[in-house]
């Protein structure tokens, strides 16, 4: 009897072990196995992109897109400059609060233009349009389309 009471007492602790250290929520919550994803059912991980987005904006290798764009030897290393610049009139026009081209390099005298970065509003009707409009930015760019999740930015990398 005494063995039968060690032995539950072990499995109990045993089990405890198991269940309480064995698997984090990261782990068990990440449904495409990367530990502590933060992906949405559509595939966008905007947890971090805004995260992303914050940290770019805190750097001084960034500039408002408009004005970013006056410079002739501002350049991308992947899209049309005049496409990317009527993109930006176009956010504007919907109601982006921001829009900046960041994530910027020099190499031999030229500035490269790394992401356009669009801070988006709170109001739901402009957010809207913002997200209709980059259905075809998207496309553009070879990117998938993202979905209002209610992320503060969005966010396409031109390298």
């Amino acid at each position: 009897m005494n063995i039968q009471r060690n032995n539950l007492w072990v499995l109990a602790v045993a089990f405890t072990v198991l269940f309480n250290f064995g698997c984090s929520d990261e782990q068990a919550a990440a449904p495409n196995g990367k530990v502590g994803a933060q992906e949405d059912e559509d595939g966008t991980d905007w947890k971090v992109t805004d995260e992303h987005c914050d940290e770019a904006l805190a750097k001084n290798n960034k500039g408002e897109a408009r004005e970013w764009l006056k410079d002739a030897t501002h350049i991308f290393f992947k899209g049309d400059k005049k496409q990317i610049a009527q993109f930006i009139e176009d956010f504007y026009s919907a109601g982006a609060e921001q829009v900046y081209i960041a994530d910027t390099e020099t190499h031999n005298g030229s500035v490269y233009g790394g992401s356009l970065l669009v801070v988006l509003p709170q109001y739901a009707g402009a957010r809207a349009k913002i997200f209709d409009l980059d259905k075809k930015v998207s496309q553009a760019f070879d990117e998938d389309a993202v979905q209002d999740r209610g992320q503060k930015y969005l966010f396409h990398a031109f390298d």
